[in-house]
C-alpha cells in the first residue's frame, strides 16, 4: 500500500480505477473487487490475449491515479469458474 497514504485517498482511488476498468474492457466482462484486488471476468477474448496486453493496459489505467495503491490483478474466463459437481458434506 502507498506509504503515507490515508485510507479515504486510497479508497477514492480504488473506485476511480474500477470505473476505468470498467471503461477498458465490453460490458460483458465482469470486474470482481475485494479489496484492491480486481478480477476480471473476460467475453469473448482468451485470458492469454488479455494478459498479453495487460501490462500495456496496467500502465495505461495507472498513469490516471494519484494514489500509487499498488493493484493486484487476476485475468479469467468463464470456464476457469466451472461448478464443482461434488456434493457438499452434510452436517445435519
Amino acid at each position: 500500500m502507498a506509504a503515507g497514504v490515508g485510507d479515504d485517498a486510497i479508497s477514492v482511488a480504488a473506485d476511480f480505477f474500477e470505473e476505468m476498468l470498467h471503461e477498458t474492457f465490453s460490458s460483458d466482462t465482469e470486474i470482481l473487487r475485494t479489496g484492491l484486488n480486481f478480477t476480471i471476468l473476460i467475453s469473448g477474448d482468451s485470458p492469454e490475449a488479455v494478459k498479453a496486453d495487460l501490462t500495456r493496459i496496467r500502465e495505461s489505467l495507472e498513469d490516471h491515479l494519484r494514489v500509487d495503491f499498488r493493484p493486484v490483478y487476476g485475468v479469467m474466463s468463464a470456464e476457469d469458474f466451472e461448478p464443482s459437481t461434488q456434493a457438499l458434506p452434510n452436517y445435519a
